[in-house]
C-alpha cells in the first residue's frame, strides 16, 4: 500500500508523489494540491478559488481510515457543481439528478478522481456527470454497485499485487483482475 500520491504533481509548489491528502480540482483538468499548499490558501493562475477539491487519501491512510468501518459505501465524494461534501455514490447520484439535472458544465469525476479511473480522473467529461456516473459507476445491470465496491476493494486490500482493470473509450470499468496475496 503506497503511503503517497504516486506519479501526481502538486501544481503549487511542484512537489511530487506527495503523501497526505491531494485535493484535485473537480473543475480544471488535472489540477492537483498538496495537503500544505491547499492549507495555505494556495493557488495557480490557472485554477479558481473557488472551484470545488476533492480531497483524496493515498491509498495507506484511505484503509487505515476504513479497514474497519461497517459502512456498505464510503461517503467521501464532493459535488463539482456545488460543492457539497460527504456523498457516496449513490447519493451523489440522487443529488446531481434532483439539485443539478441540467448542468452541462465539464467537471471531472470525483469517483474517476478518488481512484484514478480511466482518462476521467485527469480529463474533464464531454457530458453530464450523473449520465457518466449512472453509465459508467453503476450501469451493470447487476448489483448496482458491485464493480464499483470490487473497485474499492482492489484499492484497499492489503495485497502484493497489483489490481488491474480495463475502461472502454467512455471510462466504464469492465473487466478488473485483482491477482494479490494477502499479507
Amino acid at each position: 500500500m503506497s503511503k503517497i500520491h504516486e506519479g501526481i504533481n502538486c501544481d503549487v509548489c511542484g512537489v511530487q508523489n506527495f503523501p497526505g491528502i491531494r485535493y484535485a480540482c473537480l473543475s480544471c483538468h488535472d489540477y492537483d494540491l498538496c495537503e500544505s499548499c491547499q492549507q495555505r490558501g494556495a493557488f495557480s493562475k490557472t485554477h479558481a478559488p473557488y472551484h470545488p477539491l476533492q480531497p483524496v487519501a493515498t491509498q495507506y491512510d484511505f484503509v487505515q481510515k476504513f479497514q474497519h468501518s461497517a459502512t456498505k459505501e464510503f461517503q467521501i465524494y464532493r459535488c463539482p457543481h456545488c460543492g457539497q461534501d460527504g456523498f457516496g455514490l449513490s447519493a451523489l447520484l440522487t443529488h446531481l439528478k434532483a439539485v443539478h439535472p441540467e448542468c452541462k458544465n465539464r467537471v471531472r469525476c470525483p469517483v474517476c478522481v478518488t481512484f484514478r479511473i480511466g482518462r476521467y480522473g485527469s480529463d474533464l467529461l464531454d457530458w453530464s456527470l450523473a449520465f457518466h456516473i449512472e453509465n459508467g459507476h453503476m450501469g451493470f445491470n447487476t448489483d448496482v454497485e458491485h464493480t464499483f465496491k470490487t473497485l474499492q476493494y482492489a484499492a484497499t486490500s492489503y495485497s502484493r499485487g497489483n489490481p488491474s482493470w480495463s475502461i472502454d473509450a467512455d471510462g466504464a470499468v469492465r473487466h478488473l483482475t485483482v491477482l494479490a496475496t494477502l499479507i
